[in-house]
């Protein structure tokens, strides 16, 4: 699809809404809302712009016709009522939020992973480690996400900036290459294994991809329950713990590597290790603050909030030049993942201020409301999941079908909320392995030539089925014993 086409589908989204009659039940305003926030879904989708242009342009949208989109007639009539004002700091509303800053003091984390050498050091050592043979690679793969993900709220980073890099080094030592038959002997199976640990470690930790952030932001907004990293975490936990233990297994036999053990690899981390020389000063500082900030996001919130914690550790990377003040300007993925999630927050308290939200949700609850409450909250989890085919983001897919989950549950008799928001948000991490478009690691680990179209649809439908039935089976009892 070209650029042109693109750019003109959102605001066709955007028409064609407009001109179907209002649903019965809602406020116009409420429909003319959902209009501009589907154009910006479609947007996001297509990405004629980046996604913090979408969002900036979408709110500006919103903004502009405020007392047609924002206000109901009877807040327009109250004595002074200033609908210009309130819009205004409706569309800004976003940029104060919380989680927004928290987001971006994990990207700054991200970029001195980066910076100081200090992530693709963790994965050469791993590398060196385990090397020797294929299945204990795959298990330094996964381990190598597993302990940056805390710290690296772009799996995009995390995944495609650190760990790819190092893993696209070793299958030309075994003559691997990608697109044609000799990618089976190594660079399938090794491909295969960072995808799926990034879609397990994304799902495991709070702060492991950005839109879980945006998802936790929006449940605050919507139905008011706050969820901690250290609550995340426990849920997450033993159902991780499972599909991290089992996962590199299981790729070793569907993916088959025709070479099972060689020294190269070792040898090869062992040279790039001796390149990047001992431990550097910087290094061992950034290990310093980045475990201060993990205890303080599970120790301390007696004492001070996360995104506090971000901002003042990004404060003293900036005073010891672990950082400079330019490294953090010109970090452009930082800025908008910034602007975007705060303009989707804007547009989620917006849906559930006009109504829209309350209304769909009892529009759903209709046709599952004589299941009984377990079975109706598996229902929507597994659709929740299944739809994500029809997404390429994270983020496109919570900001358009969370509200929309989070809605129909609250009119069902007899599901626990809060049950249901802590079984629902960590699902999008896993979504990311399904398609080749499902996330943006998903796009460079599939343009890497070494996964075929024909073996991601079959892989992704098996491992995403697997990562599902797993977190149901062991998620449900678990949440249900622990609260």
């Amino acid at each position: 699809m070209n650029k042109a086409l693109r750019c003109l589908c959102p605001i066709l989204a955007t028409l064609i809404i407009l001109i179907i009659p209002v649903p019965r039940g809602l406020e116009p305003h409420a429909w003319r809302f959902f209009a501009i926030f589907l154009g910006c879904i479609v947007g996001l989708i297509l990405e004629p712009l980046p996604g913090g242009a979408i969002g900036l342009i979408g709110i500006s949208v919103a903004a502009l016709f405020g007392p047609y989109v924002l206000f109901s007639s009877e807040e327009l009539a109250q004595p002074g009522f200033k609908p210009t004002v309130n819009a205004f700091e409706w569309a800004v509303s976003g940029f104060s939020n919380p989680t927004v800053w928290l987001i971006f003091g994990a990207f700054t984390f991200a970029l001195a992973y980066d910076k100081t050498g200090l992530g693709k050091r963790i994965a050469l050592l791993l590398v060196r480690s385990l090397g020797k043979n294929t299945l204990a690679l795959g298990y330094a793969i996964t381990f190598t996400d597993t302990i940056l993900a805390p710290f690296t709220i772009s799996s995009t980073a995390r995944s495609a900036g650190i760990i790819y890099p190092v893993l696209s080094h070793l299958p030309p030592l075994y003559n691997s290459r990608p697109f044609d038959s000799s990618r089976n002997k190594i660079g399938t199976y090794l491909m295969w294994t960072g995808i799926v640990s990034t879609s397990i470690t994304s799902s495991f930790f709070m702060t492991a991809l950005a839109p879980n952030l945006l998802s936790i932001s929006m449940v605050n907004k919507i139905i008011g329950i706050n969820i901690t990293w250290l609550e995340w975490f426990m849920v997450t936990l033993p159902a991780c713990f499972v599909l991290i233990t089992i996962s590199p297994l299981l790729n070793y036999h569907l993916c088959k590597p025709e070479i099972k053990s060689s020294t190269a690899i070792p040898t090869w981390a062992n040279k790039e290790l001796q390149l990047l020389g001992s431990l550097t000063a910087k290094e061992m500082l950034l290990i310093f603050f980045v475990t201060c900030a993990l205890l303080l996001w599970i120790l301390g919130g007696k004492f001070i909030t996360p995104p506090l914690v971000g901002i003042v550790v990004v404060s003293a990377m900036l005073i010891s030049q672990l950082l400079t003040w330019n490294d953090i300007v010109e970090n452009k993925a930082a800025w908008n993942i910034f602007t975007w999630l705060a303009t989707l927050i804007a547009f989620a308290s917006g849906l559930n201020k006009s109504g829209f939200i309350n209304w769909f949700g009892q529009l759903i609850s209709v046709y599952i409301i004589h299941f009984s409450p377990l079975a109706a909250m598996i229902l929507l989890l597994c659709i929740y999941y299944s739809l994500h085919y029809f997404f390429a983001s994270n983020t496109a897919h919570a900001a358009a079908l969370l509200p929309i989950f989070l809605g129909a549950a609250s009119h069902i008799p007899g599901i626990n909320i809060h049950h249901y928001v802590l079984l629902i948000l960590p699902l999008l991490g896993f979504m990311g392995i399904v398609t080749p478009y499902a996330a943006e690691p998903s796009a460079v680990y599939y343009g890497s030539g070494f996964i075929p179209n024909s073996v991601w649809w079959r892989l992704g439908f098996i491992f995403g089925l697997f990562f599902l039935v797993t977190w149901l089976f062991i998620s449900i009892p678990w949440v249900l014993m622990i609260s």
